[in-house]
């Protein structure tokens, strides 16, 4: 697996279609975001695949609490980029051991996280049906 080129998030570099973003401060660091902030990390790929492969094995490593014992910072904690680096580039060369296997369980995930994404929308189409149906009732 090739290994990605790590760095901090910057507005005046050009954004490619094949990165991901993680945040850095915070009790989130570590998470994988969809859009840049300025408080990230940006994780350049070389193909769609590739950044499937980091995006699933980041947020495995956030949701299962890995980034915390590395956070340091005693107001606002955050996590370094070296540690960062280390880490990913630890798990990916892990989990590539068996990449066949993982490769699959990245497709169940995104199928899993449409899904959702789909949950969501129509439990807010309910949340907004609840509020229709009362303020009718309601005098403005």
């Amino acid at each position: 697996m090739h290994t990605p080129k790590i760095n901090t998030y910057s507005l005046k570099k050009q954004i490619t279609a094949f990165e991901i973003y993680s945040l850095c401060k915070g009790l989130y660091s570590g998470k994988p975001l969809e859009k840049p902030c300025p408080n990230c990390f940006v994780i350049v790929c070389k193909n769609e695949i590739e950044k499937d492969f980091y995006n699933t094995l980041l947020f495995g490593l956030w949701k299962g609490k890995y980034f915390e014992q590395y956070l340091t910072g005693s107001v606002i904690t955050f996590l370094r980029i070296g540690d960062f680096k280390a880490i990913v580039n630890k798990q990916a060369a892990a989990v590539s051991r068996n990449e066949k296997a993982f490769l699959t369980d990245v497709t169940h995930i995104k199928r899993l996280e449409e899904k959702q994404k789909i949950i969501q929308q129509k439990i807010q189409l309910i949340n907004d049906l609840k509020r229709a149906i009362l303020q009718r009732h309601l005098k403005s």
